[in-house]
């Protein structure tokens, strides 16, 4: 009725997390089915941009010839693991460093509470309070280097990735 020699059948489906590409070639002639692709993606991004690909493998089963295709679906899994881990390691850095950040500013309000509490402002005094903010300075700002790097971990594995 169509007058045509092969049929392209497809259909594509939403699955909890992902999206289900069924391609099939029908040759009207013989009734049989040519070339069956089934493909999984997780973003329309890759089922798009994978579309040329799939062309070409329908094209290609018309003359035989093998057309290879990329794994998208891996590659899609990899690079939201990979994303995964940077956000998390990122995150786990940050806490991290912001908790530096809040011991360092705690015991440096313990030492500042003594100093002000001392009735005998002397010179040893005074040094241990220098001292305790020397060694508190050191550690909230390695606190805010760590916090610094976790954000960028985080955000830069997510834009790598993306």
């Amino acid at each position: 009725t169509l007058k045509v020699r092969y049929v392209l059948v497809s259909d594509l489906r939403k699955l909890t997390d992902r999206m289900v590409l069924n391609l099939r070639v029908l040759d009207t002639e013989t009734g049989k089915a040519g070339l069956r692709l089934n493909r999984e993606y997780l973003t329309e991004k890759v089922l798009l941009d994978d579309v040329p690909a799939l062309a070409k493998a329908v094209v290609g089963s018309l003359f035989k010839e093998a057309v290879p295709l990329k794994d998208t679906f891996a590659v899609e899994l990899r690079q939201r693991r990979h994303r995964r881990l940077s956000l998390a390691g990122g995150g786990l850095l940050g806490a991290l460093g912001l908790g530096f950040m809040v011991s360092a500013a705690t015991a440096q309000n313990e030492a500042q509470q003594t100093w002000d509490q001392n009735p005998n402002k002397d010179r040893q005094s005074l040094e241990a309070l220098f001292a305790a903010e020397a060694s508190n300075q050191s550690r909230y700002l390695t606190g805010l280097g760590t916090s610094i790097v976790g954000l960028a971990v985080g955000l830069g594995g997510w834009w790598l990735w993306r």
